[in-house]
């Protein structure tokens, strides 16, 4: 028998992308310095939820997530964030400077952006 490091590696690098303990989605948690540029999709977070994400120098630029099963979303990020869903904005409860939380519905997906 032997054990291959693949699935280790690619589980540590969604962790540096998206956490998704305690009731949370904490967004860029740990994004590498020579990550300047990129984007993620595909990511299946606890809850219910399917996240994609696009950075640019550094920076979230925007960050997509599907509800699945329509969970209320937490989303965690070092900057205030604003939530529309189909061009609209979404209500949020600001738990803190960092902390937004929204009602989702199955199968919405719900665009996040700095600002607010």
């Amino acid at each position: 028998m032997q054990a291959d490091g693949a699935p280790g590696l690619s589980a540590a690098i969604a962790e540096m992308l998206l956490q998704s303990h305690e009731g949370e989605l904490n967004l860029l948690p740990a994004l590498p310095e020579a990550w300047k540029t990129g984007e993620v999709s595909g990511l299946c977070a606890r809850g219910g939820f399917e996240v994609q994400m696009r950075w640019k120098d550094g920076r979230l630029e925007e960050a997509r997530v599907l509800s699945r099963v329509g969970n209320t979303c937490r989303v965690r990020f070092g900057m205030p964030l604003q939530v529309t869903s189909e061009g609209r904005p979404v209500p949020v409860s600001r738990l803190d400077k960092s902390v937004v939380e929204f009602k989702t519905t199955p199968g919405v997906a719900y665009i996040l952006t700095v600002g607010g």
